[in-house]
C-alpha cells in the first residue's frame, strides 16, 4: 500500500495537547497509538507521499525508512478554479465581505496559531479600521474559542468574518479580493 504523511506536527509539538477536546489521560493514550500506528504503516508501506522536501527528511529520519521510498509530490490546484477566478468580477459581492481584508484559509486547531493572529489583528485594525479578517474553514469547539477571544480582546464584530466551509468558487473569490 501506498501512504501519505502531510506533516509529522504530532510528534514535533508536544503542546498540541491542547488540540484534544478529551481528557489529558485520554489525549496521551491516543498519542501513543498515533506513533504507533504512524511507524507502522511508514515502515510496512511500498512508498510513503509527502507535501515537502522539510516533510520528507523528517519522515526519513523520524520514521527511520529509506530515502528512495519517500515521494513528494506537492499540493495542486484545480484549474478549473483557477479559470473560474479569473472570468469572475472581484467585488466580493456573493459574500458580502467588505475589502481590504487578511484571509485566513484552513483550520482552528491551536497549533496553526490563529489566537495570535487574533491579537495581532486586534492592534492592526486600531490603525486600519476598515480592514477586515475573514477566517474560512471547518467551524468546531476551537473556532467557538477564537470566537470568544475576538470577544475579550474587542475585535470589532464587523471587522471579523468567521465564514466556515466555503465553495469552491467562494474560496477562488477570496483569493482574488
Amino acid at each position: 500500500y501506498v501512504v501519505t504523511i502531510h506533516d509529522l506536527i504530532m510528534l514535533d509539538q508536544p503542546w498540541s495537547a491542547r488540540a484534544s477536546t478529551r481528557g489529558l489521560l485520554l489525549f496521551k493514550i491516543k498519542r501513543i497509538a498515533f506513533k504507533k500506528v504512524l511507524r507502522s504503516a511508514a515502515q510496512n508501506a511500498r512508498k510513503i507521499i509527502t507535501i515537502s522536501e522539510h516533510s520528507k527528511n523528517q519522515i526519513i529520519h523520524r520514521l527511520g525508512v529509506l530515502q528512495n521510498k519517500v515521494k513528494v509530490v506537492y499540493n495542486g490546484i484545480d484549474s478549473t478554479v483557477v479559470l473560474a477566478q479569473k472570468q469572475t468580477k472581484k467585488t466580493g459581492a456573493s459574500l458580502q465581505i467588505p475589502t481590504p481584508y487578511i484571509l485566513n484559509v484552513g483550520n482552528s486547531y491551536p497549533h496553526k496559531n490563529i489566537e495570535t493572529l487574533l491579537h495581532a489583528f486586534s492592534f492592526f485594525v486600531r490603525e486600519h479600521p476598515d480592514t477586515s479578517l475573514v477566517l474560512a474553514g471547518p467551524q468546531n469547539e476551537f473556532t467557538q474559542r477564537l470566537k470568544n477571544e475576538a470577544l475579550e480582546i474587542d475585535i470589532p464584530s464587523n471587522r471579523i468574518h468567521f465564514l466556515g466551509f466555503v465553495t469552491d468558487k467562494e474560496l477562488s473569490e477570496l483569493y482574488g479580493n
